[in-house]
């Protein structure tokens, strides 16, 4: 293929569209197919914001040229910020179609048509700049975004036709742009500006999310789509936005975006109230695959950081503080030996069954039986008033005493701090009808039915007393027997133990001198690891046999016995072998395309072929247009082996 004789060097942001449509304007070529032919090998009028057969083009560069894919797509196209949001296996594919082309027309899917303008956007005062400058003017790419109507250096409005004649100044596809500062019915382009006014919020709110997509193509090196969307995921729990269930709050969401820019703004930026308040897009939103709207994205990301920087900052954990914290917790019982002492060990966190954000907790005093609850919320400082569920059997029962000596509701209440309706409701729950507390030949009566309660309800007051009773009779148990684990001692005394590790679990450790849990018989790992080395070894030489695609790490390891898989993902230290043979039999790039010349000729043959080249080989898989030299001279050898010509 003949070298090219020149091709034009880009200018400072140029769009690459306008790099090949000034080589076109350079040669003697009228349709554009032309040049794209010279230059690409392919025959299309069309001159595509991402150019693919870019191999061809630096096949084709004259010697010395200092091109390469990286420069032309990082600096002169939009990918560095589509690279952010894709996978790396995406990210591979898109470089593959960049160097090679594709059938697939649908390759820039339509998630990104809301970013880029298909329609070709100029600055009036950028023309005239360029044309003093450089002599003749360009696309340049920050003006090909589709929200953007204004030149972000020079704040006036961008055009994609004559203001005077309505002429559109560039064809669909790129195939003709803007040479000159003349419209193609001959007006001056440059006196056609019309200013925005730079203090205008909804100016502004475009002219910040212009500085979000531009961050986000210039530190695409820094991105990922998988970091992107753990960043959001943090700001989205910094900002209250999900739930602690793990539940986003979309709809909120959505809707304190508006509430902040004004309906008009993300309105004006083509995202109308209409599309994304809608269940559809509730749906499509916030995924880890980026599905939907990246424009949306872009949004979200300045809604919760203000800048790309800030967002590669942020590192919020995205983990809930335990509600009313470790414990343990205080008795509020006044009449309890136990009050304003931390001795309640368990709590009963109960969530809000319609979803919210409020957890309840409940705290029972193991002495007294006091209960209360407490709300929490995990973004405010709950200092509500503790609600009480019970008094507990031993408030109870020094109520019923006391009324049963002759005293009234109200001096119960004064002598036991609390208020007499908690004392007349306690009371009528037991004796029935309120009115029976106040009539006198009721009194007599009422006192057998207290006196029964009493007698028959477990006196709460005796349980003050379970820590010393408890407390001596494991003693008991420890001088009379020895026990070799805790489990023995436990059903010699279960409920004693049970009692004491939960309420008095610091005095029961110093007592017993035995660990929770006898040592395990260390396993003998260096037998495990040479029978797991040998069963990779057997593995991986069956695939290297019968496997079409390429051996990975997880090719191998897929077909191992989970418990196996996990030694070596959790105890790599301890399989040593194990390890360095699994790494020894991962495939190279290389290695696979030598093992599968054979099928791919054997292939080939079954097709007809029967003087195979290696530009026949590359036609068939494209996989083989990549390999280095060392590989390339390797198959060459191989197919001169077989009597294949090269």
């Amino acid at each position: 293929m003949n070298s090219l004789i020149s091709f034009p060097e880009p200018y400072p942001d140029e769009d690459f569209r306008s790099v090949l449509y000034r080589y076109h304007l350079r040669t003697a070529n009228i349709p554009f197919f032309e040049s794209n032919n010279e230059l690409f090998g392919k025959n299309s009028t069309k001159n595509p914001m991402f150019p693919t057969h870019l191999n061809e083009l630096f096949r084709r560069l004259p010697e010395g040229h200092l091109f390469d894919l990286e420069n032309i797509l990082y600096n002169h196209t939009w990918y560095g910020f589509i690279k952010a949001f894709i996978s790396e296996e995406k990210h591979l594919e898109f470089i593959e179609t960049f160097k090679y082309g594709t059938d697939n027309h649908f390759w820039m899917n339509n998630k990104y048509k809301r970013v880029f303008s298909s329609k070709i956007k100029y600055c009036p005062s950028c023309i005239e700049q360029d044309i003093e400058k450089f002599g003749e003017c360009y696309v340049h790419r920050i003006h090909q975004l589709d929200f953007l109507d204004f030149c972000p250096d020079h704040f006036i409005n961008l055009i994609d036709h004559c203001l005077k004649c309505g002429t559109i100044l560039s064809k669909p596809y790129g195939s003709e742009l803007v040479r000159s500062p003349f419209c193609p019915q001959g007006h001056y382009l440059c006196d056609q500006v019309y200013k925005v006014e730079n203090q205008n919020p909804i100016t502004q709110f475009k002219f910040q999310l212009f500085k979000v997509v531009c961050s986000i193509r210039d530190f695409n090196g820094m991105l990922s789509s998988q970091k992107i969307y753990q960043k959001i995921l943090m700001g989205l729990w910094k900002k209250g936005f999900i739930h602690f269930k793990g539940r986003i709050y979309k709809e909120e969401l959505v809707s304190s975006i508006i509430d902040l820019y004004s309906i008009d703004a993300i309105e004006a930026i083509n995202l109308p109230r209409t599309y994304i308040t809608t269940k559809s897009f509730f749906n499509r939103i916030i995924k880890e695959d980026f599905k939907g709207d990246i424009l949306f994205y872009c949004l979200l990301i300045l809604f919760l950081f203000k800048s790309i920087k800030s967002m590669i900052d942020i590192n919020e954990p995205i983990a809930n503080p335990l509600p009313f914290g470790f414990g343990p917790w205080q008795c509020l019982n006044r009449i309890c030996n136990q009050y304003n002492k931390s001795v309640i060990a368990k709590c009963k966190r109960v969530a809000k069954i319609s979803g919210g954000m409020y957890i309840t907790g409940e705290f029972a005093c193991p002495y007294c039986g006091y209960t209360y609850t407490k709300r929490w919320h995990p973004t405010k400082d709950m200092k509500e008033k503790v609600m009480i569920k019970s008094m507990g059997d031993l408030w109870i029962n020094r109520v019923l005493k006391m009324f049963t000596q002759g005293h009234s509701a109200n001096e119960i209440a004064t002598a036991l701090n609390c208020s007499e309706f908690a004392v007349r409701s306690n009371l009528t729950k037991i004796v029935g009808k309120a009115k029976r507390l106040e009539l006198h030949e009721e009194k007599d009566a009422l006192k057998e039915v207290i006196q029964g309660y009493l007698e028959t309800a477990s006196d709460r007051e005796v349980s003050m007393d379970k820590t010393s009773i408890y407390r001596k009779q494991i003693e008991f148990i420890l001088r009379k027997e020895n026990f070799n684990s805790r489990l023995e001692l436990f059903n010699a005394a279960p409920k004693e133990y049970t009692w004491l590790k939960m309420y008095d679990g610091k005095w029961l450790d110093s007592v017993i001198h035995i660990p929770n849990n006898t040592r395990r018989v260390s396993k003998d790992y260096s037998e495990l690891d040479k029978e797991l080395a040998l069963k990779i070894e057997s593995l991986a030489k069956d695939l290297y046999d019968n496997y079409s695609y390429k051996i990975c790490k997880s090719t191998i390891i897929k077909r191992l016995e989970p418990i196996e898989a996990s030694r070596i993902k959790s105890l790599s230290d301890k399989f040593p072998i194990s390890v360095k043979t699994l790494n020894q039999y991962i495939e190279r790039t290389s290695d696979y395309l030598i093992r599968s010349l054979p099928r791919v000729i054997s292939k080939l043959r079954k097709k007809g072929y029967k003087n195979i080249k290696f530009e026949t080989l590359i036609s068939y898989a494209p996989s083989y247009r990549n390999c280095d030299s060392d590989t390339k001279n390797r198959i060459a050898l191989l197919l001169k082996e077989e009597t294949f010509s090269v």
